[in-house]
């Protein structure tokens, strides 16, 4: 079964009216219309990951391609479909010389005390505060009822976040970028519907079209 096969069958459990509102906001912004394009010079970023390592992304390039996935969180139940079909994917990407990272605005603290993080041998890295996702033009203000319904299911979004109480809740839009050597971007996947994510299949025969 292919990921977004999944994503959708989930979607069909546990899609609410105000996830819909959200992603036709983010339509409505046009703000992803920044988003970094193919042929666009990737900016570079230090962050931390899972094992308390420092990663930074023009260190990994000198070893070969770099897939980037920015996500929600770790809380996210599309974001745990994705991360665990990246890592079903990871020894396809390594066999062709890439590397892969996985980016939210979790806390390392919280990371690193995800079980499911630990099922993964690939870099989970804590853009908290988002300063990377803005960037990239992914950053999107978390709506206040999807907020309120978060908490209604024992999240608490902005803990997970390390966020002040005055600081608004991020929601990145999920994206993937595929970085080339040089440093430029050969793929880039980003949707406002954040049920939709990039099929590992179409990363893999990206990076071969790389090697080939």
């Amino acid at each position: 079964m292919t990921l977004n096969k999944e994503l959708a069958e989930l979607k069909q459990q546990i899609y609410t009216d105000p996830e819909q509102r959200f992603m036709e906001s983010v339509v409505e912004s046009g703000k992803l219309n920044n988003v970094p394009k193919v042929g666009d010079i990737a900016p570079d970023f230090t962050l931390p990951d899972q094992f308390g390592n420092d990663v930074n992304l023009s260190d990994i390039l000198k070893n070969g391609p770099v897939v980037v996935s920015f996500y929600n969180g770790n809380w996210c139940p599309y974001c745990g479909l994705e991360l665990k079909a990246l890592q079903r994917s990871l020894a396809d990407f390594r066999k062709l010389g890439a590397s892969l990272v996985g980016i939210s605005p979790d806390t390392i603290s919280y990371i690193q005390n995800s079980d499911e993080v630990k099922k993964y041998s690939y870099s989970i890295l804590s853009d908290q505060g988002s300063r990377i996702s803005t960037i990239y033009g992914l950053r999107f203000d978390m709506p206040d009822e999807i907020v309120t319904a978060m908490e209604g299911l024992g999240l608490n979004i902005k803990k997970i976040q390390g966020a002040d109480d005055e600081e608004s809740i991020i929601e990145p839009a999920p994206a993937t970028f595929v970085v080339n050597s040089t440093g430029e971007f050969i793929y880039v996947f980003v949707d406002a519907d954040f049920t939709k994510r990039a099929e590992p299949s179409e990363i893999i025969a990206c990076l071969m079209s790389v090697v080939q």
